[in-house]
């Protein structure tokens, strides 16, 4: 007794073709979501991390004495922190404290001796910005306007 045998046994070669190049339509965006993914998880760990080396270094000059104008870059944890200090001026208030101060310089300027305006920029090695803080520092005896 005699088997007959099938013609339609396997795939055709066009068929493996439709196949493989379906499977790398939808191969294809699914390793760029991957790779976009892990460069945006790397980017805001490095963000987190320049930002919690910023609040540091802005923690540091508390109670110190500020000398306005001394800025030298540094490094730290591998990031270049860049710390401005100056004199506090009613120009470098955001928009939001010169409201409620109601456009009213005088009373800057009469605490302007006391007040310094400390920014902290952490950047990474190749110039990127990471991190900005912004922090009005009192540098009166004890905090207090004798």
């Amino acid at each position: 007794m005699r088997t007959k045998r099938s013609k339609t046994k396997g795939m055709t070669l066009a068929e493996l073709l439709i196949a493989i190049s379906i499977l790398a339509a939808v191969l294809g965006p699914v390793s760029g979501m991957f790779m976009w993914s892990s460069q945006a998880s790397i980017k805001a760990y490095k963000t987190s991390i320049a930002s919690v080396v910023a609040e540091m270094r802005m923690e540091e000059l508390v109670g110190t004495v500020i000398v306005p104008g001394t800025d030298v870059p540094v490094e730290d944890k591998g990031f270049i922190v860049d710390i401005d200090k100056k004199k506090m001026k009613f120009d470098d208030l955001d928009d939001d404290l010169k409201t409620a101060l109601g456009a009213n310089s005088s009373i800057i300027s009469t605490y302007e001796e006391f007040l310094i305006m400390v920014t902290v920029t952490v950047s990474d090695n190749d110039g990127t910005v990471l991190c900005t803080q912004r922090n009005i520092i009192n540098t009166a005896t004890n905090g207090f306007v004798s």
